[in-house]
């Protein structure tokens, strides 16, 4: 008898680059219905709009700020890789990727509502 499990392999897309908000707000017009049940997480790791997150309230798609960065830390900092606690950005988006997979888990198996 042979058992069935899950192959969970890395989501790596070709990242889509926007320039501004509005950029990505006429391309979400177009691809709505195409993009309507991707998660935030595969959105997240598909398309780079600066300064913004992709989010689903309610089931909608929309933008988020990047407020888990300081706005002080957004730009004109020398070093724009560190926040001023020491705390390298690249290990925050690590930390937050592994997050949002964790969270994509635990919808595909319905142990978590997708709200």
């Amino acid at each position: 008898m042979t058992e069935k499990f899950k192959v969970l392999e890395t989501f790596t897309p070709k990242l889509t680059k926007f320039n501004n908000k509005e950029e990505f707000l006429k391309y979400l017009d177009i691809h709505k219905m195409d993009l309507k049940d991707t998660s935030t997480y595969k959105m997240n790791k598909m398309f780079s709009i600066p300064g913004y997150r992709i989010t689903k309230i309610k089931g909608e798609i929309g933008l988020m700020t990047a407020h888990y960065i300081p706005k002080d830390e957004r730009g004109g900092n020398k070093d724009i890789n560190t926040l001023s606690n020491g705390v390298k950005i690249e290990d925050l988006k690590l930390l937050d990727n592994k997050i949002n997979y964790i969270i994509e888990i635990l919808k595909e198996n319905s142990l978590i509502n997708d709200e």
